[in-house]
């Protein structure tokens, strides 16, 4: 199920549902948890990701994660990861969690494609089936009630190929939870590279975006890194800092998507001080560490920046960065317009109303749902 949107006028044009049936899988599938951040081919297929529990019968579901496709209104499953077998009658009850942790799926917010592959970051932030067996936990959230912090668990990253689907590699590495990603690609036909935001523990969603630290301004610690994998033996090979300070509180990473996700890249965009005050717009060279800063004025807190590229784009960063954002001081959302290239300000507006905060952002052209 879905809603259309009227995104000229912010109006919901009503509910709609998908044309297949539930995937085609069996009545009493139990589907959780897509990434916030689907992936788009030119042609506008969605692709995406979800936690999905198959009914086998007397209470025992087949855990798997789903990789899908979504055209013309239409879910298509892609490939599936199966990960064991759930019993639900192994829920101890009174909110405890299912103990057998090795069929237990790692949360995802984000994952990453390269021309030739999909690559699933599973963190050791793990689902707890049990959360179904005790009635959903509505009073904890979803969150805290239905995903526990393992850090001694080790976090699995599955490549799959875009060709077939098929599973072409499980790698195992140090506990990590990731947000979000900066991009994918292969530098040659035995190295890619997977380009994240990454945290030592899942304290960003579970402590740091509670109020009270917020109102505190207490830091957190993001590390961006580059996996190296080597697609000849399926070794997780290296990870390694994208930048100094390492760690930093950096997030909400964006690049020029519409012509270098999936492929050798230069740049990505982010927020530094995200929720906090001190906030900039960070420009990163991924390949030459070096950076570029814009310092947001003294009261406005950014979100997400969106790269818009130039119509006849001259580089890979030519073109605009969009930030919105709230205004402390006037208590309203504002927009700020850089020049992506020179990270220089083109426009400051402020905005009628109050913008909500920790949202994504997107960009869609003025065309865009007319007509």
């Amino acid at each position: 199920t879905g809603y259309w949107v009227d995104i000229h006028n912010v109006e919901n044009l009503g509910r709609t549902d998908y044309l297949d049936n539930n995937f085609g899988y069996p009545p009493g599938t139990l589907m959780f948890a897509n990434p916030a951040h689907p992936h788009y081919d030119q042609d506008g297929t969605v692709w995406s990701v979800c936690l999905t529990h198959v009914p086998e019968g007397n209470g025992v579901y087949s855990a798997r994660y789903t990789i899908y496709t979504i055209k013309d209104e239409t879910r298509t499953v892609f490939a599936e990861v199966p990960v064991g077998m759930v019993d639900f009658a192994q829920c101890p009850g009174d909110g405890e969690p299912y103990p057998d942790l090795s069929v237990r799926m790692g949360y995802m917010h984000s994952f990453a494609m390269t021309e030739n592959y999909i690559i699933l970051p599973t963190t050791s932030y793990l689902f707890d089936p049990c959360m179904v067996a005790d009635g959903g936990r509505r009073d904890q959230g979803f969150f805290p009630g239905s995903f526990q912090w393992y850090g001694e668990e080790q976090s699995k990253i599955y490549v799959i190929r875009r060709a077939d689907g098929e599973l072409m590699g499980t790698l195992l590495t140090t506990a990590y939870f990731v947000t979000h990603q900066l991009n994918a690609f292969e530098r040659d036909e035995t190295v890619m590279h997977a380009d994240m935001l990454v945290y030592d523990n899942a304290d960003v969603y579970t402590y740091h975006t509670f109020l009270p630290q917020l109102f505190q301004d207490i830091p957190y610690e993001t590390y961006p890194e580059r996996f190296t994998i080597r697609t000849d033996s399926w070794q997780l090979t290296s990870r390694r800092p994208l930048r100094f300070p390492y760690p930093s509180a950096v997030e909400m990473s964006n690049i020029n998507y519409d012509f270098y996700n999936t492929k050798f890249y230069h740049f990505a965009y982010m927020v530094e001080n995200l929720w906090r005050t001190g906030g900039r717009i960070l420009k990163l060279d991924v390949e030459e560490l070096e950076e570029f800063v814009f310092d947001m004025p003294e009261g406005l807190f950014p979100q997400e920046p969106v790269f818009v590229p130039h119509p006849d784009p001259q580089s890979e960063d030519d073109g605009v960065l969009l930030i919105q954002g709230i205004d402390g001081g006037k208590e309203k959302a504002f927009l700020i317009i850089l020049d992506a290239r020179t990270m220089e300000l083109v426009a400051h507006v402020t905005a009628p109303d109050l913008a909500l905060a920790g949202l994504h952002n997107n960009f869609y052209p003025a065309h865009v749902g007319r007509g």
